[in-house]
């Protein structure tokens, strides 16, 4: 089974997001205070929100008066897995924050037609979904591409993830579920990529 919000019917339109090193009572504490300020009568109508609670994230305050770098790993991870979520407006927050923070290589995070497909694929991957559910190899992939084979390896284990399988043939079937099967598809063989 995939992530949690692979798992819904649909997609809120917005997802609030909170990344940080709060412990659990400050978790706690700040959800409280979310439901205070909501004006909901039920509990379908509350904010969408993911918070990232990890108190082994190393001390922001610190680090910025020693200069240090400390957190920026642990925040770079929060914002893939806010835009993983979806939670858009939160991520582009993160984003602002790290390039004021002087952060040189800020991850752009996921195009609109990634964000449009339902598995999170990119173009890229679905095109190479395509072509497995045709029965190429990574090799032939590769060649038709003009890519290394490593890196073909690569785009195959991220879409057999995304997809949420662990075989060229169960990949095959998904790409036909999800309507991205062109008319050359054939079943491949049972290959753990």
């Amino acid at each position: 089974m995939g992530p949690p919000h692979k798992v819904m019917n649909s997609r809120p339109r917005r997802l609030g997001g909170v990344l940080g090193g709060m412990g659990p009572v400050a978790t706690v504490d700040f959800l409280r205070k979310v439901i205070a300020l909501t004006q909901a009568k039920t509990d379908q109508e509350h904010v969408p929100l993911i918070v990232h609670q990890v108190p082994q994230i190393p001390d922001r305050s610190g680090a910025i008066a020693q200069n240090s770098d400390a957190p920026l790993a642990p925040m770079l991870e929060g914002l893939r897995m806010l835009d993983d979520l979806g939670a858009r407006p939160a991520a582009a927050v993160l984003r602002r924050r790290l390039r004021r923070r002087g952060v040189a290589q800020v991850p752009r995070g996921p195009k609109p037609t990634t964000r449009a497909n339902p598995r999170g694929l990119t173009d890229r991957q679905v095109e190479i979904l395509r072509m497995l559910a045709a029965g190429r190899t990574n090799a032939e992939i590769a060649a038709k591409l003009v890519l290394s084979i490593r890196t073909v390896d690569h785009h195959v284990s991220a879409v057999l993830q995304k997809l949420g399988v662990t075989s060229r043939r169960q990949a095959s079937s998904a790409c036909v579920e999800l309507g991205l099967a062109g008319a050359n598809t054939r079943p491949s063989a049972d290959i753990t990529a």
